[in-house]
């Protein structure tokens, strides 16, 4: 197989970053509107189970997404640790979602 070069491996690196610190903002932004909705209605909480999907979700990226890996971007460590991140990543997305939908129903 073909080796990235540097230069995509620093890409993606700053990729995965970028998309990490995005879902953090909505998980803020989401965990804000509820609060606000649920005083404006004066009726009862939106469900707890959906709240701690959603803390799940937002610490999955801050634990395994904001770190800094030390390794040259484009050496074999570097590679796993990246596949290992994009597959968090996607998973906080879908905890995300699920979050979403439990918090509303």
């Amino acid at each position: 197989s073909r080796k990235e070069t540097k230069e995509t491996a620093f890409q993606k690196q700053a990729e995965i970053k970028s998309n990490a610190h995005g879902l953090i903002s909505a998980s803020f932004a989401m965990g804000i509107l509820l609060t606000v909705i649920r005083n404006s209605n004066n009726d009862k909480a939106h469900s707890q189970e959906g709240a701690q999907i959603l803390m799940i979700s937002l610490m999955m990226c801050i634990a395994f997404l904001l770190p800094f890996f030390t390794k040259e971007a484009d050496s074999y460590e570097a590679n796993i640790v990246r596949t290992g991140q994009e597959s968090v990543f996607h998973m906080s997305i879908g905890l995300f979602m699920a979050g979403m939908f439990v918090s509303w129903t």
